[in-house]
């Protein structure tokens, strides 16, 4: 039961031209130019659909379309770092679209979606650029949905997910997670973050840029003999809960920590080459606020559009409007540490 991080999953481009695509948008000669605008923006979001809103319609114009599923909502991250009486930045465009990997970021990796590289929103005008990406890269939507079962014999023909995934993941996620932190190769359309930040500050020199991590997605409370209850699936008069199991959930946090290690390890190599940029962390914000946590949850759980097949929503396993608000506040806070004190 793959979990889409964002939206149907689009057409793959054979390897070699994925990687000439990115190597000259690197080189910054193969990048489709944004569109001019008469007043550039001074704050631009990038990055993939925990930056964009997944999940929380309706979605600005243009990004619910059938070329075009980026899905990105006035009430994601960015935004709201532009709303009250003193806002953390002002004018901020949020070109994020779920789905995006480092690729997505640097080069046009699927000509014809209406979806350009996001630095082409970038300009010398730049003051503070936001960044996002990195889960899909490790491909944490295929984690979940390998992981999410269901315990009721007349279902799991219909949940394929399974215990014990670790068995099956664990080796593509940390060789995933070690190219992202620049430690291996990458994949196709993949670069390590430290590759993308420097990108992002040669299109806007003048800007300071601040990396988020991902939260924890489990809590480690609330379990029953299963494990972690994620959600719930129905097909004819029969209903089943879902689960991840309770080894399955330490491990998928285990890998959370990691990959926000990796993030933390871009961002100190991208500054060693002279990228201003900051690592902020919202693991810890998060905390008794995820999913089996023992708060309110500003996480979703298994959300379904279809039980036959099984089609999880793309929001599953996103923030929630209060989960966005919290990242809103960890960056808020961020950027205004950053601002000389009058």
């Amino acid at each position: 039961m793959p979990l889409p991080a964002s939206h149907p999953t689009r057409r793959t481009r054979p390897l070699r031209a994925v990687v000439a695509t990115v190597a000259l948008a690197l080189a910054g000669s193969a990048v489709v130019a944004a569109p001019a605008q008469a007043a550039p923006p001074r704050a631009v979001a990038l990055g993939d659909s925990f930056a964009s809103g997944e999940g929380l319609a309706p979605y600005r114009a243009g990004t619910d379309t059938a070329t075009n599923r980026c899905h990105r909502s006035p009430l994601a991250y960015p935004e709201l770092l532009d709303e009250g009486r003193r806002p953390a930045v002002r004018r901020i465009r949020s070109v994020a679209c779920s789905g995006a990997v480092t690729g997505d970021v640097v080069a046009d990796l699927r000509p014809g979606d209406g979806v350009p590289a996001q630095v082409t929103a970038l300009s010398r005008r730049t003051r503070t650029v936001t960044l996002t990406v990195g889960g899909n890269d490790v491909g944490f939507a295929s984690v979940l949905g390998a992981c999410t079962y269901t315990p009721v014999p007349e279902l799991q023909a219909v949940v394929p997910g399974r215990p014990g995934c670790r068995e099956l993941l664990d080796g593509r996620v940390a060789a995933a997670t070690a190219g992202l932190a620049g430690a291996a190769p990458t994949g196709p359309g993949r670069l390590s973050l430290a590759q993308v930040l420097v990108e992002v500050q040669r299109r806007a020199p003048r800007a300071q840029v601040y990396v988020t991590g991902y939260p924890r997605l489990f809590g480690l409370t609330g379990f029953d003999t299963y494990g972690c209850r994620v959600g719930s699936v129905q097909a004819g008069a029969v209903q089943a809960p879902l689960y991840v199991s309770g080894a399955d959930v330490r491990w998928i946090r285990s890998k959370a920590d990691g990959l926000n290690a990796a993030l933390r390890t871009g961002v100190e190599q991208a500054r060693h080459r002279g990228v201003r940029a900051t690592f902020v962390d919202v693991a810890d914000a998060f905390t008794s606020h995820n999913v089996c946590g023992s708060g309110a949850r500003w996480l979703n759980g298994v959300l379904l559009t279809s039980t036959t097949p099984l089609q999880p929503d793309p929001a599953t396993f996103h923030p929630n409007a209060r989960g966005q608000q919290a990242y809103a506040t960890a960056v808020a806070a961020a950027i205004r540490g950053h601002r000389p004190r009058t």
